[in-house]
């Protein structure tokens, strides 16, 4: 921190940082002491949360539901955004051109295909 001259006193650079990261709504950095000083991990938006931030809220709200569940079918994800099967699909298919999830099939009508995270 001394050599971007982020500091000045003990400390003060880390306290400065932490209140300029939460007044610009980025994540806290997490500090954690270690012998030599102090361990700093600072997070920024992924390419992942980026993209899903141009999505759809529906689809959004499916790529968190399939994160919960860890895989769902597209009547699952239909029913539990209420919004009908084929609105599900087409999100669906958004999250899919988008990278975020990956459909599992054993063909391309499979009737016991199903999404899940897309795992890089």
């Amino acid at each position: 921190m001394a050599e971007l001259a982020y500091g000045q006193d003990l400390g003060e650079g880390l306290r400065r940082m932490v209140e300029s990261m939460e007044l610009s709504g980025r994540p806290v950095p997490s500090v954690h002491p270690t012998p030599a000083g102090v361990r700093v991990t600072l997070r920024g938006p992924t390419a992942e949360s980026e993209k899903l931030q141009e999505m759809r809220e529906f689809a959004q709200a499916i790529h968190e539901m399939i994160g919960g569940a860890g895989r769902l079918r597209a009547g699952e994800s239909a029913a539990m955004a209420r919004i009908v099967r084929q609105t599900a699909l087409r999100h669906l298919n958004a999250l899919v051109d988008a990278g975020l999830v990956r459909r599992v099939a054993k063909s391309r009508n499979d009737p016991h295909a199903y999404w899940a995270i897309q795992r890089t």
